[in-house]
Parts: C-alpha cells; sequence; structure tokens
C-alpha cells in the first residue's frame, strides 16, 4: 500500500469543512466516499491532497465529480 489512511479529523485538518458538509459534498458526488474499514471511515491521503489542489485551482463542481470518478477507478484498478 503506497497510502496512508485519514480519518475524519484529519481530512478536516487538511479541508476545512465539518462534518455535515463532507457527507453532503459525497451525497453530491464532489468529494469521495471514504473507505470503510470495520466501523471507521478513511480516505486516501493522495485523494485528499488531490482534493485540496483541485479546490485552490478553482475546480468546479464537475470538475470535483469528475476527480472524484478517476478515485473511484483508480481504486477498481487496484483492488
Amino acid at each position: 500500500m503506497d497510502f496512508q489512511l485519514f480519518n475524519l479529523r484529519e481530512v478536516r485538518r487538511r479541508l476545512p469543512r465539518s462534518r455535515s458538509t463532507v457527507y453532503a459534498e459525497i451525497a453530491r458526488g464532489v468529494f469521495p466516499k471514504p473507505i470503510k474499514a470495520g466501523r471507521g471511515s478513511f480516505w486516501r491521503d493522495d485523494e485528499v491532497e488531490d482534493l485540496v489542489a483541485a479546490y485552490a485551482g478553482g475546480a468546479t463542481e464537475s470538475d470535483l465529480r469528475a476527480l472524484c470518478e478517476f478515485f473511484y477507478e483508480r481504486r477498481r484498478r487496484r483492488s
């Protein structure tokens, strides 16, 4: 595994969003779904860093949806 997993607290340190905003953005398809492990929810550090860069670059909602789709495809290929 060439990435680390961040819990919601660590994600929120990098992307200043409330818990409810994160989950609302997941529902809208502009934030990647978490990886479930046991009872926990985690996000890949590389995905979070890509999101930070996308927001800093002024990504649109459609850009963010496409980025999330890229993440999901990459996850499928690696599993």
